[in-house]
Parts: C-alpha cells; sequence; structure tokens
C-alpha cells in the first residue's frame, strides 16, 4: 500500500503467498512519523502532541500480525487494536443507520453557510419537479443554522479590516505608490479605534512596525542611488561612457571586464538568478513551520492572518447559542439576516415539521462541529430556551431511569469529562465564562508541535492557533444543551464535524493531550446521541485518526474522506482512490461514508458509481433545479429506496498495493458482495493526485491515457458464500473471514438429493455494454483468490475518469431426477440470477432464490433479514425448498409475443430433453428490466402468481450467455415518497418453469 510519508495509522506489506500488518498509534501516541532508517529496517518516531506530556516509552503502541488473506487481517486486527485502545466495537456489531437505505440531500454544496427556510423549501420542490417518485427520503441541514458570532478581538479585526487608514497613512501610501514601492501588508489594516485601549495599542503596533520596516527600507534605497550616482560621476569625469557603452566588444573587455562585471552582479543583486520553479524557497519554511512565534510574526502576520481568516471564512465564529438563527424562521426567509440573530424555538419546529410532512421526510439531520463550532463555543454564549431546555432534562431523565446501563455510561463519560475539563490557568489561557449551563467555556490556544508541523503545515496559521479554541468545561452537559434542544424540534440525528480538532485542543496548557481529549468527548458525544436521537442517528466526519476512530464505541457511519469539492476538477479521482483505501482500515470499525457529490456534474457518474459501490449511504448536494433525473433512477427506486451492496467497497488484491492516480497503468477495482452475487466497480483515476508539498490537489497529466484491466470472478472476495447450504460445488475451500460467516457448502450435500450444483462457472454482466459472459474461474475453484497470470476474465475499456460496474453471479446446475439424467445423459438447466439492469447495482435488488422440485429430499430456507442484509454477514440469501408447482397456472404463461399455450408447447420439449422438472423462484424489489442466465427456454414465467411479459435470448457461444428479461411495472401507486418505497421495498416473486 502506497504511503506518501505523513502520520499513517496502518501499514500493509505484501510478501509471496502471505500478508504483514501495523497498525500504528494504538495506544498512546498521538502522532506516529515514519524516520529514514538504512537498509529494510522501519524506523518510527512516537509523539505524544503535548509538550507537557513526556514519555521514556510507549506502551501498546504498535499492533503486528501476518497472515495469507490481507482483507481478513485487517479485520481482525484492526477489530483487536480498536477494543484494546478505546473500546470500539466492529461495523458489524453495532446498527447501521437508516438513512444508509434511501436517497437523501445535504445542504452544503447546495447554499454553503447562506442556507436558509428558503433554501429547504426550494431545494426539495426542486427535487419533487424534476421526478416526484425520487424526493429524497433525509435531509441534512448543513452549517449556517446556528447562532454564530465574532468574539470582540475578532470583531476589532474586521473593522480594521474594513476601516479607512488615517488621512496621514493614505499620504504616505499615495507617495509610495510608484511601480517599485511594495508597501507592508499589515498598512492598510492599521485602523484607528479610539474606543478601545487594546485596539489603540494595536494600532500603534502596527504604525512602529510600519515607520521601521519603512526606514529600513528607504536607507537601503538611499545607498543604492549613493553608489549608482557614484560610478555614474567617476564614469563621467574619467569619459568611460564611449568604452562602457560601446558594446563590450573588444577581446580584453570580453575576456576580462565582462567576467568582473558578471561576478558583481552576482555579488550585488539578485538579478542574475533564474527562477526554478513557482514554490517557496527554504528560507520559508522555518518562518511558516515555526508557529509564528518571533515578535514580527506575532506582531503582524499574526494579525494579518486573523483579519485574513474573518474575511474570508466562518472559522473565526464562535457559537453564541445552541439555537437557530434567524433564517429559519419560516419558509420564506431567505439568506440575508444575520447569523447572530435567532429564531423562536416554535418556528424552527414548525420549519422542520413542515418540510417532514410536505416532501415526506424520514429524518432531518443537523450539523454541528465537536466543539459546537469551527473555533468553538463564545465565553459569552447562553443557553437555549427554558422550556427545550425543561423539555430535554425530563426527557433525559427518563432515559435515565430506564436504562441503568446508561446511567452509567453516562457517569463514566461525565467522569472523562471532568478529566479532560481540568484547564490549568496559565498563559495559554485567555478568557473564560462563569456560566454554569452547558454552554460554559474558556479560550485555549493550541500549541502546534515539530510532528503535527511535519504532518500539517497550516496547522501553523490555523484560526484555532492564532486565536484560540472556545473549549466547552463539560462535554456532558454540553451535548446535553445542544441536542435536547435540537431533539424538542423534531431534528431526528445530527452530523458532527471537524473532530480532528480534538487532537490539536488537546496540545493547550493544562489539556490532558489529543488521546485523553477525545476519549470524554467521543464518550459524552455517543451518550447524548443515544439517547436524544434513536437509530444510532450520528454521522462522524473528519475523523479519521484513531483517537477518534477507535472511541466509536456505539456509533456507525463515518466520513473516510476529505469533502466533495464540485469546483475542483483535479479533486474528484484523488478522492474516489481515498475513499477505497480508507475503507479497507476505517470499515472494520464504521460503515464508510464517501460523502455527497452533485448529480449534474462532469464527473456526476463516477462519483455515483463510487457512492453505490461504497456500501455506505448516498446523498446528493444538488442546487434547486440542478438534477440528473435518470442518473438519480439509476441508484435509488421510486420513492428513494437504494439498492446498496451488504459490504463496504474496498480495493480488489491486485490494487492493494498499486497507485491508481499516479503511475498511468492501473485501473483501480472496488468490491463489494449483494445476497446472491458479487459487484465491482472500475476506475480510470490517472492524473490528478493530492500534492504534500504543494498542500492541494494537482493535474500531473492533462490527457490521461484510455486504460483496460481483467475483471474476474476472483476479485469478488468471499463470492462463494453466496452460493445455497445444499449446493454441491467443485471447491473445497472456505475462505476465511470473521466470525459469524456461514460454513462453505461441501459436495456432501449432493448425497442428500440436493438439486443444485455450482461447478465452478460464473456470469459476469458489464454495465457498459449490457452484455453477458460466461467465465470458468479456476481461482475460486481451487481456492486461490486475486487473480493470477493465467486468470480467465473480461476486458473491461475505460477512459480517463471513467468508470464501469460488473455484476458477478455463480452460475447454478438444476439437476434433475437420478433416473431421468442417467437416462438421457443430456446436460442440464444452468442458470444465474443478474438483477435489475436499470440500476448501478442490479444484483441488489435479488434477495433470495429458491428452487422447487419433487426430486429434492432436503430443504433450506436461508433467506435475507428484514433489513435486506444489511449486516456483513448475511450473505447467503439463497434457498432450495420443497414444493408442489402450480403447473396449471405455470402453463398460463408465456412470453408475451404470442399463444402462451404454443410457447409452452414448444418449451416443454426441450425442457424434457434437458432431463429437469423444477420452478425457481426469484424474490427481489424494485421495478424494471429483470436479467437472468438460462441455458434454455423457459415455459413459463409468473410474477407475484400472474403471467408475465419475458424475453428470451438464446446464444450457441460458450463464452456469451443466453438472456432471460422479464419486464417488472413500477409499483401502481400516486401516493407520496413514504408510499412509494414501502411498495418499491416490498419483495416481488418471479417463479419461472423449466417443464
Amino acid at each position: 500500500m502506497h504511503f506518501d510519508s505523513g502520520n499513517p495509522d496502518l501499514l500493509l506489506l505484501s510478501a509471496p503467498a502471505t500478508a504483514a500488518l501495523l497498525l500504528l498509534r494504538v495506544s498512546p501516541p498521538a502522532l506516529c512519523r515514519q524516520q529514514p532508517a538504512s537498509g529494510n529496517a522501519l524506523a518510527l518516531h512516537f509523539d505524544s502532541g503535548n509538550p507537557d506530556l513526556l514519555r521514556n516509552s510507549w506502551q501498546q503502541a504498535v499492533y503486528i500480525a501476518a497472515g495469507s488473506d490481507p482483507f481478513a487481517l485487517v479485520d481482525a486486527s484492526v477489530a483487536a487494536a480498536a477494543a484494546i485502545a478505546g473500546g470500539a466495537r466492529p461495523r458489524w456489531e453495532k446498527q447501521v443507520p437508516d438513512i444508509c437505505s434511501s436517497l437523501g440531500w445535504c445542504t452544503w454544496d447546495a447554499f454553503y453557510h447562506d442556507v436558509s427556510g428558503l433554501g429547504l423549501q426550494q431545494g426539495l420542490e426542486g427535487f419533487r419537479a424534476a421526478d416526484p417518485a425520487r424526493v429524497p427520503r433525509w435531509l441534512i441541514i448543513d452549517d449556517g443554522w446556528q447562532r454564530t458570532g465574532l468574539d470582540n478581538a475578532a470583531r476589532q479585526q474586521q473593522q480594521v479590516l474594513h476601516s479607512k487608514p488615517p488621512p496621514q497613512q493614505q499620504q504616505q501610501q499615495q507617495a509610495g505608490s510608484g511601480p517599485h514601492s511594495h508597501p507592508l501588508p499589515d498598512s492598510s489594516l492599521a485602523g484607528k479605534d479610539n474606543s478601545s485601549s487594546s485596539s489603540s495599542s494595536s494600532s500603534s503596533s502596527y504604525r512602529s512596525s510600519a515607520w521601521l520596516l519603512r526606514g529600513v527600507r528607504r536607507v537601503l534605497q538611499g545607498c543604492q542611488r549613493l553608489v549608482l550616482s557614484g560610478v555614474g560621476a567617476v564614469a563621467e569625469r574619467l569619459n568611460w561612457w564611449p568604452l562602457l557603452l560601446s558594446g563590450l566588444r573588444t577581446p580584453l573587455l570580453c575576456g576580462v571586464l565582462t567576467r568582473c562585471l558578471k561576478a558583481f552582479n552576482v555579488a550585488t543583486s539578485e538579478h542574475s538568478k533564474r527562477l526554478l520553479s513557482p514554490e517557496f524557497n527554504a528560507k520559508f519554511r522555518p518562518l511558516l513551520l515555526s508557529g509564528l512565534r518571533t515578535p514580527l510574526l506575532c506582531g503582524v502576520l499574526t494579525r494579518c492572518l486573523k483579519a485574513f481568516n474573518v474575511a474570508t471564512s466562518e472559522h473565526s465564529k464562535r457559537l453564541l447559542s445552541p439555537e437557530f438563527n434567524a433564517k429559519f424562521s419560516n419558509l420564506t426567509v431567505g439568506p440575508t439576516l444575520d447569523t447572530s440573530s435567532t429564531a423562536s424555538a416554535a418556528d424552527v419546529a414548525g420549519v422542520i415539521a413542515a418540510v417532514k410532512q410536505r416532501y415526506n421526510l424520514k429524518h432531518v439531520y443537523a450539523w454541528h462541529a465537536i466543539l459546537g463550532y469551527w473555533s468553538g463555543v463564545s465565553p459569552l454564549a447562553t443557553p437555549a430556551a427554558a422550556a427545550a431546555a425543561a423539555s430535554a432534562a425530563s426527557s433525559a431523565a427518563a432515559a435515565a431511569a430506564e436504562s441503568s446501563a446508561e446511567a452509567d455510561a453516562e457517569a463514566a463519560a461525565k467522569e472523562l469529562a471532568a478529566a479532560a475539563a481540568g484547564i490549568a490557568a496559565g498563559d495559554r489561557v485567555v478568557s473564560s465564562s462563569s456560566s454554569s449551563s452547558g454552554m460554559a467555556s474558556s479560550i485555549v490556544l493550541p500549541r502546534v508541535s515539530d510532528a503535527m508541523t511535519d504532518l500539517e503545515p497550516p496547522c501553523n496559521w490555523s484560526q484555532l492557533v492564532l486565536a484560540g479554541v472556545g473549549l466547552p468545561h463539560d462535554p456532558a452537559s454540553f451535548y446535553q444543551q445542544l441536542h435536547s434542544y435540537l431533539a424538542s424540534l423534531g431534528i431526528d440525528g445530527v452530523k458532527v464535524d471537524v473532530q480532528n480538532q480534538l487532537e490539536l485542543v488537546g496540545s493547550a496548557a493544562g489539556q490532558p493531550g489529543g488521546q485523553a481529549l477525545a476519549a470524554a468527548w467521543h464518550a459524552a458525544l455517543e451518550a447524548s446521541a443515544g439517547r436524544h436521537f434513536p437509530g444510532n442517528q450520528l454521522i462522524n466526519c473528519m475523523c479519521h485518526n484513531t483517537n477518534n476512530l477507535y472511541r466509536m464505541a456505539a456509533t456507525n457511519l463515518a466520513r473516510v474522506s476529505d469533502d466533495f469539492y464540485p469546483r475542483l476538477p483535479a479533486s474528484h479521482a484523488p478522492h474516489v482512490a481515498v475513499c477505497a483505501f480508507n475503507s479497507l482500515f476505517m470499515g472494520v470499525i464504521v460503515t464508510p461514508d464517501w460523502d455527497m457529490f452533485h448529480s449534474r456534474h462532469p464527473r456526476a457518474l463516477l462519483h455515483a458509481t463510487a457512492r453505490m459501490i461504497s456500501g455506505g449511504p448516498v446523498y446528493v448536494s444538488d442546487k434547486p433545479g440542478a438534477h440528473d433525473t435518470v442518473l438519480l433512477a439509476r441508484l435509488a427506486l421510486p420513492g428513494g429506496l437504494l439498492l446498496q451492496p451488504l459490504l463496504p467497497g474496498r480495493p480488489t488484491r491486485d490494487c492493494l498495493f498499486v497507485d491508481p492516480c499516479r503511475d498511468g497503468v492501473s485501473v483501480l477495482k472496488v468490491w463489494s458482495r449483494n445476497c446472491c452475487n458479487g459487484v465491482v466497480a472500475a476506475f480510470n483515476l490517472q492524473g490528478s493526485c493530492w500534492s504534500r508539498s504543494k498542500l492541494k490537489f494537482v493535474t500531473h497529466d492533462s490527457s490521461p491515457a484510455a486504460l483496460s484491466t481483467l475483471i474476474a470472478p476472483a476479485d469478488v472476495e468471499g463470492l462463494l458464500h453466496c452460493l445455497p447450504h445444499n449446493c454441491s460445488s467443485s471447491s473445497s475451500i472456505c475462505n476465511s473471514g470473521p466470525a459469524g460467516q456461514p460454513a462453505e457448502p461441501t459436495a456432501a450435500a449432493a448425497a442428500a438429493g440436493c438439486v443444485l450444483h455450482h461447478s465452478g462457472e460464473f456470469v459476469l454482466y458489464l454495465d457498459s455494454s449490457k452484455a453477458l459472459t460466461v467465465i470458468e474461474d479456476d481461482g475460486i475453484a481451487l481456492g486461490r483468490q486475486g487473480q493470477g497470470e493465467d486468470a480467465e476474465g473480461l476486458s473491461v475499456q475505460l477512459a480517463a475518469a471513467g468508470s464501469d460496474v460488473v455484476t458477478v453471479a455463480p452460475l447454478l446446475e438444476l439437476k434433475g431426477s437420478s433416473s431421468s439424467s442417467s437416462s438421457s445423459g443430456s446436460s442440464d438447466v444452468k442458470f444465474a440470477v443478474i438483477g435489475l439492469t436499470n440500476m448501478l447495482n442490479p444484483g441488489g435488488a435479488v434477495k433470495s432464490v429458491s428452487v422447487d422440485s419433487s426430486s429434492s429430499s432436503s430443504s433450506s430456507s436461508r433467506e435475507a433479514g428484514s433489513d435486506g442484509g444489511s449486516s456483513q454477514h448475511s450473505s447467503g440469501s439463497w434457498v432450495v425448498a420443497d414444493a408442489a408447482a402450480d403447473s396449471t397456472a405455470a402453463a398460463a404463461a408465456g412470453d408475451g409475443n404470442g399463444s402462451t399455450e404454443a410457447a409452452a408447447a414448444a418449451a416443454a420439449p426441450a425442457a424434457a430433453a434437458a432431463g429437469c422438472s423444477a420452478a425457481v423462484r426469484v424474490s427481489f424489489v424494485g421495478c424494471g428490466q429483470l436479467l437472468l442466465h438460462a441455458s434454455c427456454r423457459p415455459a413459463a414465467v409468473l410474477l407475484d402468481g400472474q403471467p408475465a411479459q419475458f424475453e428470451y435470448n438464446s446464444s450457441s457461444s460458450s463464452s456469451s450467455s443466453s438472456s432471460l428479461v422479464v419486464d417488472v411495472p413500477e409499483p401502481a401507486t400516486s401516493g407520496s415518497s413514504a408510499q412509494q418505497e414501502e411498495a418499491a421495498g416490498m419483495q416481488n416473486e418471479l417463479t419461472i418453469r423449466f417443464a
């Protein structure tokens, strides 16, 4: 696995027939960096992140393991390390929020901070106007709803920024406005504010620094003029100008004076140098990365950066109260009002109730930062309305009385919070509020260590370091105040952002370090979310370090990437790659969230394919009316129901150690499984990447080449687990995995009279070409997962930024009765179920398959659970059952192209020749075109007991497949989105009789 220097949490090493794994920062270091080492040694440097926390050694800092299966190795090791370090449970043991099963909408990229009540209505109305059947079922009100504002110091910076300079300073600026003048960057910021002594001193500091630097510059300019005038006078007196200005053509001058002049220029000016690169040189690294500790920087540049942050972002603001701002007073208020004003609780509750009822939303989430807002909570913050607080207090008391375990968790959270909130008095504590409510906070100033500087240089000039963070005193009380207010309004869940702040804030004087701070805050967060938002409705965001991950004991949804940046073309390919590789690690603990995207965008299909294969939530951030309804219809069924795979999408084995963004040759393949088949998404992501040296996304190849890759059944890990229990197979392997996976079926099932058999063949369906291909994969049959040099597979061609999807379905044989088979000696009926081809994940629609045969003497009923198989281990959904077929009804069904009786008569001899008399029953959800492979034409097809239209195309080629397509109409309902989703989620039954 490729790591471009930094602070990795997982190192996966490849070796012949095995893999080794190192999990770093298990407990308790905050930072771990790779150090240069000689030979094959791996040197690691550990750092607590807090200069007050010193150790001679770290206990349980590294977890090392090895195994033959890299996926099983990562699953087991990360789960063990998480339990050791912070008590986090693995993903498959925790409840998945139900938002992962339906389409959602987030307001962020639609409105950014200008979200308002009017924006909510316009956005949802845009979806309904574009496609009434696919209005999102849940909503995230992202950043922009809270009451926020600037501290007094930040407000002064804002006033300085927008104020005019004094008249004297204006004259100085005009006098120095020539083409070679370079006024100081702070000269326009030195406004005068006589209302405050602190602002006066700031202005004095600005003026003093400006006068000093201007004086130095004038002295240097005077010396330069003196030297030049002196040389000119000497040349004029000695009449050397003709000699100097004649073009230096004499051999003597060319040989001597030219070299002297060159040397003089080199020694006395920069004019002999040429540009080597557009980057800052090494002299500026100490300046930019040293923490801005010099008096000059503290006096000038720090103020400039603070003013710049105030003017260009919301990151300087702090939370003033947990309440909604006035932009959400009703559904007609736009984004013009100040965010420091308040909307009444009754008005906001009315807005939430209105959008839920009008647009049939199941859930409304609200965004907030881990510490309230980007720069924390203001020391002047006030609590929410008394009524909401009282209501929440009573519900909290009832919940605590209901569950002693929950009360214990709350007590533990408060104990950790008390340890983390012990802020010692010192020069790093700027101010503190005296409020006794959950909004009480103090401003603390983080200290950026050298290790953090090497990892994230921008930390040194972030607003958190320059102006401090408003850290609430008691996390449990803070979340009680915030979440009780939100729950009282009808908010169903929260998206909790910038959790990585905890590591930086933990470096402040008097703080216990990032790890202890994260433990306290996550314990309080999960206890509060569990109490106020039933169903585990919490999305963790920007939480990628193990200080946060290893403490997610209950929550089961987390972002695994940086933001989706719709206006940064170079960001889209790296976004997909980062999500896939991070899911290998983070997907053990949480359900991965690959972030929102725009359905109408040049890279919309790339992102939609990525969100489908992620196995996590799918939500867009479309602007009002800017929707691609065709693409959304490939992701969501009517009513918004998704067809997501069962497992987190992860790179295939042959992609674990490639660089799909920069090596110029590799295609990224991401695999997952459905109930009855596997799915592989392929991406051409070459051409752009994240640059650690430039700290931005860059395009290193503006015209990346088209690439091809081979997709084989062996790319889907554990594909044989999709086979039914009562299915014999030529494979005798059982792919290893976490406890709870079903045992691999063996040939002993055949002796019990099972009518199903799998001989190692698979049917591959390519989304772009709509073609079926039959492949025999010896790798799986012989227990070799991953592709070898002689692997057989399906070739997929991808243009730059292109993507495609392959569904991999086991090809099963329907064995006839022993007498029939032995007498005829003919081949048996073979079939495979692909799914709904109008969807990006066709196989996600198929929930179970059963076979009715009078020759079968055994039965199994292993159907998908009520959640559609959302658990990691709900992979076995095939069913073999004993049942008498209704031959009268079956004979009445035809292909819709003529007489049903004639079709049945024509199909019967072929089925009889095959020596098989059985009916295949497919349980599925959704509508569209249901695709299967069948080796012979069926005698009849029934949909929910009624004759169904179908089309059968036979193929004589051994590599191509005979297809059976059944048209499944959309449910006849004109009701709400909830009714449409319910109808789309109801399982249909397709019965196919071959005799």
